[in-house]
């Protein structure tokens, strides 16, 4: 932005497109200086993404290994959505900066309420967990945060989002990304534990609970569930047929 731009203001929504996103340093200035002129949302599409990226559009192609490359011969573009109607907000990595954050997410479970940004960049770090916050108009207001147990099961350790955005499929969207995380990453099935007072949501998104395995933490229990993401592979017991 020059001087003479120094005075525009934007009004309503922006589309932001690119042809591939490598570290999603690039998309993610112009989101956020978007918002900062005035933008109410921010709608962003991307042929190709890196598995890596630190920005994740709201609508893609798809998801590729950091040091791949992709050929199109399609007549028509693919085209995934992690979002269809608002809030769009941003999607991004989490990173050492947030650690400088206050928690701003309020999903009313007393023990996730109390997990800090510090908690997840240790869990990022030590354990490889990949943690994803969402953004909206540069507030967070849910994260995710998954990683690879086995050879082939992807683990959410917690998928969480704000009360004031409950209802309007947030937390679908973080679990789409997390879904096509787990297929980039050649896992046939996803496991979590989800809280007892949500655990039908995860069944109509088609979780099942693994033999009635309960964490009992005294005032909240969380039954063991996963579903299957490649219908044809047997993932009990961590087997692969």
């Amino acid at each position: 932005m020059d001087a003479q731009d120094a005075s525009l203001q934007l009004v309503g929504s922006v589309l932001i497109i690119d042809s591939a996103v490598h570290s999603g340093s690039s998309m993610l200035a112009v989101t956020n200086k978007m918002y900062e002129l005035g933008a109410q949302s921010v709608v962003s599409y991307s042929l190709v993404i890196k598995r890596g990226t630190s920005f994740v559009p709201n609508y893609f192609g798809l998801v590729i290994g950091d040091h791949d490359r992709a050929l199109f011969l399609l007549n028509k573009y693919p085209n995934n959505r992690l979002c269809r109607k608002p809030p769009f907000g941003t999607l991004r990595a989490l990173s050492e900066q947030d650690v400088h954050k206050p928690q701003s997410v309020n999903s009313g479970v007393t023990s996730i309420d109390n997990v800090t940004w510090g908690d997840l960049l240790y869990d990022k770090v030590t354990k490889g967990a990949s943690v994803y916050l969402f953004e909206n108009a540069q507030s967070i207001m849910g994260y995710i945060s998954f990683r690879v147990v086995r050879q082939n099961t992807l683990f959410v350790d917690a998928i969480v989002v704000d009360k004031s955005l409950h209802g309007v499929g947030l937390g679908g969207m973080l679990m789409r990304w997390a879904e096509t995380s787990a297929r980039s990453l050649n896992c046939c099935g996803i496991e979590l534990y989800a809280i007892e007072e949500r655990k039908g949501t995860y069944e109509k998104l088609g979780f099942s609970d693994m033999g009635h395995k309960v964490l009992d933490l005294g005032n909240e229990k969380y039954w063991l569930m996963n579903r299957k993401l490649l219908y044809n592979l047997d993932i009990s017991n961590g087997a692969v047929a």
